[in-house]
């Protein structure tokens, strides 16, 4: 069984809860601690990559150890060896877990986990917290067995409510008026129509071009249905999201204050030199703007919890509405409606209806199980 370790940290006088993953048959001394966990939440992955990545970094200490040997010895080469050998669970403490054929591993997975290995120790070498010549971290721990979080409770607890939203938005700290009030509407689309950081810049979806379009042919008080291309295969997936009236006016205005800036751009998101901005950029904006709030319902979130934000209000307005859930599905792009029927879960826990909220978790769990049974009969019968 895996065993979790639990790190409570206080910084800036707010206490934060980080965790790293060990293996049953002993501890080991080099341990992920808050660098690592602070460093994670930089990325807008999901809790599943989050913890398979901490997993991977757990292994390749525990194989500095088993060598006896340090980091700061170790080669690119050697680091893409041990990711390889990783990955194709060829390490002897993997023996036991050689069950499936591994699957091929992309480059540039390897390079991300190859990158936050040297972030770790570099970022632990600057603040101190290295202690020896094996990089033993400093840190309080308490044991627990890992467990699977339900869904529900997992999206509840990335919900954040309007006003705490408007405030976030205070907390936007760039000094130039553009910076500002481009990085505010990125993290109002975000919340106010469910896109993703990387949609923010992905060609087209938000082009001058067609905003200035719109904009000629735009009422006041009127919504707009907007198209856009989200994640997905073969280019991604086309899905319509609803841009409400003052989200439109604001940004129809911020195109006519800039417009000098945007005669030379062709992405609404991008540098004063008309330069498109990365991918990441919502998720940069997100959390400088909640390290400088300093709320704790904020600390471990990410610029992905707008969109669940986003989702779980659009569930309430469905079920107060009495309009059917296949909007929420639609406006999301998921594939799954079971999906998008945790939203509504959700957002019956948040209003105090939990018998409701029990009730659709009851019957989601009863149908999951169903499905791994058949899966698993089918497996049996060849």
């Amino acid at each position: 069984m895996v065993k979790k370790k639990s790190f409570r940290v206080n910084v800036n006088g707010l206490e934060s809860e980080y965790w790293a993953f060990f293996d049953p048959a002993g501890e080991i001394d080099i341990v992920p601690t808050v660098i690592f966990g602070d460093m994670l939440w930089e990325y807008a992955w999901a809790s599943t990559t989050k913890e398979t990545y901490a997993t991977i970094v757990q292994a390749f200490f525990q194989t500095l150890c088993e060598y006896n040997t340090t980091f700061k010895d170790a080669t690119n080469q050697e680091i893409l060896g041990f990711l390889q050998a990783y990955y194709l669970k060829n390490l002897p403490f993997q023996q036991q877990q050689k069950k499936k054929k591994p699957a091929p591993i992309s480059v540039k997975r390897m390079k991300t986990v190859q990158t936050l290995l040297r972030r770790l120790f570099a970022t632990g070498e600057k603040l101190g917290f290295c202690a020896t010549r094996r990089r033993s971290y400093i840190y309080k721990h308490a044991d627990g067995v890992v467990q699977a979080v339900d869904d529900a409770d997992r999206i509840q607890s990335y919900y954040i409510k309007e006003t705490l939203f408007e405030t976030l938005l205070e907390h936007v700290d760039v000094n130039a008026d553009f910076e500002r009030g481009r990085d505010q509407l990125a993290l109002r689309i975000g919340y106010e129509c469910g896109t993703r950081t990387e949609e923010l810049v992905r060609s087209n979806n938000f082009a001058i071009d067609r905003l200035k379009t719109a904009q000629l042919s735009y009422k006041i008080g009127d919504e707009i249905t907007w198209k856009i291309i989200g994640k997905g295969k073969d280019g991604g997936k086309s899905r319509e999201i609803l841009i409400k009236p003052k989200l439109a006016e604001r940004i129809f205005d911020f195109l006519d204050k800039y417009d000098v800036i945007y005669a030379n751009a062709s992405q609404f998101f991008c540098q004063k030199g008309g330069v498109r901005l990365s991918e990441s950029h919502g998720t940069n904006v997100f959390f400088a703007a909640k390290h400088q709030f300093n709320d704790p319902h904020l600390n471990l979130l990410f610029y992905h919890a707008l969109r669940h934000s986003y989702a779980t209000n659009l569930a309430e307005w469905c079920v107060k509405n009495n309009v059917n859930q296949r909007l929420i599905q639609d406006r999301l792009g998921h594939n799954d409606a079971a999906i998008t029927a945790v939203y509504v879960e959700v957002w019956y826990e948040i209003d105090g209806n939990h018998n409701k909220s029990q009730e659709m978790r009851m019957v989601r769990h009863d149908k999951r199980n169903q499905q791994k049974n058949k899966k698993s009969k089918e497996l049996q019968d060849g």
